[in-house]
């Protein structure tokens, strides 16, 4: 652990070998990585499983609305915000998830099937394009966008405008630039014995964006177990607005809900949360 803090070495010529990709090509491409996600997803001892319900509770408050009609959940991950929607007495027409991940959108279709007003679609938002004007409630979250980069998210925006019906909302939130440059991280995690080794790298940040390179190795006594690294993007809130603006979309109303949330992951507590209408449609 200490030469990969102190140099960047990592434990193998196979570790050292991996390749920065996109979140959705891991998700769609890495079954190791897939799973991986899931089980952090799905774990009642991480921010990404335990606190899931309530924070998508108030997530969904900020749509200012008793029902939300016909839902579409754009990278639902395992349908945390549809259980969240059940667990409310707001009342909803029909349920759309989206996600690239096949682990997740399983494990969605286990947790959420006999519902005929559900339905967990393995896509990839990039491609997958719905029916104009069939969404009243849009539904972007858990800092999905950061994960898209700025093209992908354009073109993304593009689609929700023209998928909110008149009156409809889209909720939308993303972790702004952290203050943080290039770092190198090593953590022991007991049972089994396993060095999580993580970096981070600069990809190409500048003034408006901060684009990064996370790479993650978990090393056990019989070598690297798991590893993978994503790009990840953390646009400013003066880009977000220039980009909703140029796709149609107006911003109806900011949050920073989460913003007294004690979580394992710090962009929850500082991601900001966006209410979007068509441009035009109050």
């Amino acid at each position: 652990m200490s030469r990969f803090l102190d140099t960047g070495e990592v434990p193998s010529p196979d570790c050292a070998a991996v390749a920065t990709v996109s979140c959705t090509t891991l998700y769609r491409d890495d079954a190791a990585f897939a799973a991986y996600a899931v089980s952090r997803q799905t774990s009642t001892t991480t921010d990404d499983g335990a606190r899931r319900e309530s924070l998508c509770r108030g997530e969904l408050d900020l749509a200012g609305r008793g029902d939300l009609g016909r839902v579409i959940d754009l990278m639902c991950g395992v349908g945390g915000h549809l259980a969240a929607v059940k667990g409310s007495d707001l009342g909803w027409t029909s349920y759309t998830g989206i996600d690239v991940n096949p682990v997740a959108v399983e494990a969605a279709r286990q947790a959420h099937g006999g519902d005929d007003r559900v339905d967990f679609v393995e896509a990839d938002i990039a491609t997958w394009r719905p029916e104009p004007g069939t969404a009243d409630t849009v539904l972007l979250m858990y800092e999905a966008l950061n994960a898209l980069g700025p093209t992908r998210t354009v073109a993304l925006l593009e689609v929700i405008a023209g998928v909110l019906a008149p009156g409809g909302v889209a909720l939308v939130d993303v972790a702004p630039p952290a203050d943080r440059g290039a770092a190198r991280e090593a953590v022991l995690l007991p049972d089994p014995q396993t060095a999580v080794l993580s970096g981070v790298d600069d990809a190409g940040s500048d003034a408006t964006q901060r684009l990064s390179a996370h790479t993650v190795h978990f090393v056990g006594a019989d070598g690297c177990r798991l590893h993978f690294s994503h790009l990840w993007w953390e646009p400013t809130a003066d880009l977000l607005r220039a980009l909703f603006h140029r796709a149609g979309l107006d911003i109806r109303s900011e949050h920073r809900v989460h913003g007294d949330v004690v979580s394992d992951k710090p962009s929850t507590a500082q991601s900001i949360q966006f209410v979007l209408t068509r441009a035009g449609d109050r």
